[in-house]
């Protein structure tokens, strides 16, 4: 009985944390790349050229901003530089065959399309002066909160990591007159990001967490039957047929 009880825990814990690694993945991935697939795949394809880029001031990381939010600068101690791509585009009619004016607009890199992690950020200015500004479309000021809380790019990496990876994308992406493809929001035309979440990604971000949790399942299945197969077995009373005896209870009754 003991070796069937081990049997049976060790199908209950595999699939126990498949299920959990299942659910775990499905949250995570339907975060980062199901989401922003949703959010974008109706965005048009244009072809951006860039107006300029620039910074102004640093923003804080990742990991500050959801530890110790509302701090005070002196607790910062991971920021980077908050670059700022501005692009140009037209937009093509149905036929193809005439334009829309040129649009502006500013660029991300589209990774956290949909989510908006910086709408509410810790950022200083070249004053030093310490903001928390949450995005609002309805403000007035909107040129301040564009400028002030949305960086083209976001890094949640050590400090080096970070300031390497912004001088990267300027080098990469930020060069004047430099054309590239890029995707809009035909609802807000100036929010423009650089890539969308392909079909293929979101398919596979959804296949493997149901995998798991399906063989995760099928295991709790088999530990079930396994746990009521012992129960059942020990649960009957012992017959002894070379001597014709049934033990009930630790009692012998003799025929």
């Amino acid at each position: 009985m003991k070796r069937r009880f081990t049997c049976s825990v060790k199908y209950f814990c595999l699939g126990a944390f498949l299920i959990f690694l299942g659910s775990v993945l499905l949250c995570r991935l339907g975060l980062t790349i199901v989401l922003p697939h949703d959010m974008t795949r109706d965005w048009p394809e244009v072809t951006c050229q860039v107006i300029n880029s620039s910074y102004s001031g640093r923003i804080c990381s990742c990991e500050y901003q959801t530890r110790d939010f509302g701090m005070d600068k002196e607790h910062c101690l991971d920021s980077y530089p908050c670059l700022h791509i501005a692009v140009s585009y037209r937009v093509h009619d149905v036929l193809g065959s005439q334009q829309d004016p040129e649009n502006g607009g500013k660029l991300y890199d589209g990774q956290f399309v949909g989510l908006k992690p910086s709408n509410i950020s810790l950022f200083y200015d070249n004053d030093r002066h310490t903001y928390k500004i949450v995005m609002s479309r309805d403000r007035k000021d909107k040129d301040k909160i564009i400028n002030r809380t949305i960086c083209t790019l976001h890094e949640c990496g050590a400090a080096e990591w970070n300031i390497n990876q912004v001088y990267t994308f300027e080098r990469l992406w930020g060069q004047r007159g430099h054309p590239f493809r890029c995707y809009y929001d035909p609802d807000d035309v100036i929010q423009v990001i650089l890539e969308r979440r392909p079909l293929s990604q979101m398919i596979h971000a959804l296949l493997w967490p149901t995998m798991f949790l399906v063989i995760g399942l099928l295991w709790l299945g088999l530990w079930l039957g396994c746990w009521q197969v012992d129960m059942e077995k020990y649960s009957q009373p012992n017959i002894d047929r070379t001597r014709g005896d049934i033990a009930i209870s630790g009692r012998m009754l003799f025929n």
